[in-house]
């Protein structure tokens, strides 16, 4: 049984690529909807790695998501 990502209550962060196969966009955005409060990014020209594709985008996502909610 999948979890209840309804169930989610802290700070979320999404990202995905928009070459992204294994987690395409469209259902990284569907479950974005689910999360109360989720930012949901896509990265261009992007694929399944974003960490190891784009560090610097990744790296500055979460900059500025950290800096929203904890500063």
């Amino acid at each position: 049984m999948p979890a209840d990502s309804a169930r989610i209550a802290c700070p979320t962060l999404l990202v995905s690529g928009d070459e992204d196969g294994v987690a395409p966009p469209q259902s990284v955005r569907l479950l974005g909807e689910k999360i109360a409060g989720a930012q949901v990014e896509i990265l261009r020209g992007c694929g399944h790695w974003a960490p190891v594709e784009k560090p610097d985008e990744c790296i500055d996502l979460l900059r500025r998501f950290y800096q929203r909610r904890f500063t």
